[in-house]
């Protein structure tokens, strides 16, 4: 199954931009390619991916789509290559938890050790001189204002599929035949675990495809159908906001705790960046996403 981005405008369809399919789950999906390889020739499978999120309660949310599991197989190597170190490093464990690969534990004792420490600037001098060296620490992204439609993938809404019939209702409203109030009501009548209509502003940063497409999209534009995991979504860019510098007068209240969220945030990728070279840490996206492809595959 393929999706499919349309952005459309009140009076014509746009252009439509192709997206790797994505299914609901992964705990069907058959997937034999190691997810990440390590060059001591230990490898990340689907099954430690399910044990490891069957542990982890707040990640079970986040692995219903390509990006999500992207981001928890990152991880899992990280932690790994913490282990790993570690035990290289003569470091103790606690408890019998020593035959645990993806130790989240011990990873992170073992992080607290290697990771650059982080400290507030002594005072307003200090921090402006961060600002001045670090500009991209104060730049506020660029945002939307959406409205969003939210329905469960597998829903019927009047005899179609969700997909479907969030594609004819875009059609109508393209064609000054029906609103996006209209869509949201109806939508908030059959689905109402998650708000429906305005989500307010949503920073548009990231590397995914759907970030880049409401990037590229303009105010008043409909964005979608799009399938993502268990559910159909639609957008409607109500209004855009153009990414911008912080001048020192907007920054200088908050600029300490920006300065110790950003130096952290640089030691975490500059740490992961180490530990991945050094334990030669590859992650195969194909094979991430044919946790569901091959799921999708299925149901044809």
């Amino acid at each position: 199954m393929s999706l499919f981005f349309v952005v459309w405008h009140r009076c014509l369809v746009a252009v439509g931009v192709a997206l790797a399919a994505l299914a609901p789950a992964i705990a069907a999906a058959d997937v034999a390619e190691p997810l990440a390889r390590f060059s001591n020739g230990e490898t990340i499978s689907k099954q430690d991916l399910d044990a490891y999120v069957g542990r982890r309660l707040d990640l079970r949310g986040v692995v219903r789509n390509f990006w999500g599991a992207e981001s928890v197989v990152k991880e899992m190597a990280l932690t790994r290559t913490l282990v790993l170190e570690g035990e290289r490093l003569g470091e103790k464990r606690v408890g019998d938890r020593n035959a645990d690969r993806f130790d989240d534990i011990y990873g992170h004792a073992v992080y607290q050790k290697l990771a650059r420490s982080c400290e507030r600037p002594a005072d307003a001098t200090a921090a402006r001189k961060y600002f001045d060296d670090h500009p991209d620490a104060f730049r506020i992204p660029p945002s939307a204002r959406l409205t969003r439609v939210m329905l469960p993938a597998n829903e019927k809404v009047e005899g179609e599929t969700a997909m479907a019939w969030l594609m004819e209702q875009a059609q109508a409203v393209a064609s000054n035949k029906a609103t996006v109030q209209s869509i949201v009501d109806r939508a908030t009548k059959v689905y109402k675990l998650e708000p429906q209509g305005d989500i307010g502003w949503a920073l548009l940063e990231g590397d995914n495809l759907v970030i880049r497409a409401l990037a590229g999209a303009k105010s008043g534009e409909l964005l979608g159908p799009v399938r993502e995991g268990d559910f159909a979504y639609l957008y409607h860019i109500v209004s855009k906001r153009e990414g911008r510098q912080m001048t020192w007068a907007e920054a200088a209240t908050s600029a300490p705790a920006r300065v110790f969220s950003h130096c952290r945030e640089q030691a975490n990728q500059n740490l992961r960046d180490d530990m991945f070279r050094k334990y030669g840490v590859k992650i195969d996206e194909q094979a991430v996403r044919s946790l569901f492809s091959s799921v999708d595959s299925r149901k044809r």
